[in-house]
């Protein structure tokens, strides 16, 4: 009877214990279905990652980020391109082009000089350019004897305008009392016939005292009064002797009036007009010729005159 009771009373249990081990494996399985799920969703989610982080390789790789290429080439080129062609041409045009043309108009302006200059002088305003001189007389003159004068003056009443005015007074056997003027801007080293016309205010009576010769002539230099050596004051030009010609001075006329009466010059000036006279010179080599106009007398007294005009043609020689 004991024995029977016994396994009655452990069947209940075993069957108690089962139910309890199926509830844990139901439990250890669906832990296991969650375990797996989260593993799968973070091996997706890792995969997703490492694709973007592949597929910006390649793209970096390809050339397709714009970050660091667009730099680059952006900069290199456009400074390399600006500095060098912009540099080179601006200086090689402008030296070429300013040099050339200013060599060439000179013999064009040369070649522009014409053959045949007209000069008109009045006096009425100033010299004109005109400047007085004086020879014939020792180096060591006595200043107040010789009363030297010369320039531009208004023209003795009742004449009307200006004249370049000459005076000395010669105490001795002769004197030269003369203007120069420079005319410059001819052909160098040509040749030139110089035509004069001379209106002179005269106070020096015809058949009178106090005559003396009007000189004209033109040279290829400047008119210097020196010391000849003797102790008197030449001029550096042929004039010749009071009343002849020279190499490079003629006689025009004398300073006389046909209309003026007495024995000597006196108060009154008369106009004496349209005295000409023709001289050769070559100009030097920059194309200067200096013209002259005086009066040689051997008068021993005091000369005073007036060139009311003077008119000069030049014309090349052929």
């Amino acid at each position: 009877m004991v024995q029977n009771e016994i396994p009655a009373e452990e069947h209940p249990q075993d069957e108690g214990g089962g139910g309890g081990s199926q509830s844990w494996l139901w439990i250890a399985g669906i832990a296991a279905v969650v375990l797996i799920i989260v593993v799968l969703l973070l091996n997706s989610n890792r995969q997703d990652q490492m694709a973007i982080a592949q597929s910006q390789t390649q793209t970096a790789e390809a050339g397709m980020l714009p970050v660091t290429p667009t730099e680059e080439p952006t900069e290199e080129p456009t400074e390399g391109l600006t500095e060098e062609p912009t540099e080179e041409p601006t200086e090689e045009p402008t030296e070429e082009p300013t040099e050339e043309p200013t060599v060439e108009p000179t013999p064009e302006a040369t070649e522009e000089i014409p053959s045949e200059i007209d000069l008109m002088f009045t006096f009425d305003q100033d010299d004109e350019g005109w400047n007085a001189d004086f020879a014939d007389l020792p180096a060591d003159f006595d200043p107040g004897e010789y009363q030297l004068d010369g320039g531009q003056r208004a023209l003795p009443s009742p004449l009307e305008g200006g004249g370049f005015y000459l005076q000395g007074n010669n105490p001795g056997d002769s004197l030269f009392l003369f203007a120069t003027h420079l005319v410059d801007g001819l052909q160098p080293d040509a040749a030139y016939q110089a035509n004069f016309t001379i209106n002179l205010a005269t106070n020096v009576p015809a058949g009178g005292a106090g005559n003396g010769s009007l000189k004209v002539g033109a040279v290829g230099f400047a008119p210097l009064v020196e010391d000849d050596g003797s102790g008197n004051l030449r001029v550096n030009l042929d004039k010749g002797a009071p009343d002849q010609d020279g190499e490079d001075a003629i006689v025009v006329d004398d300073i006389a009036h046909p209309d003026l009466e007495g024995d000597a010059p006196g108060e009154e000036y008369r106009l004496k007009s349209d005295l000409n006279g023709t001289v050769e010179a070559v100009a030097d080599a920059s194309g200067n010729i200096w013209l002259v106009v005086g009066v040689d007398t051997s008068y021993q007294g005091l000369t005073a005159i007036y060139l009311d005009q003077i008119d000069v043609t030049l014309v090349a020689s052929q």
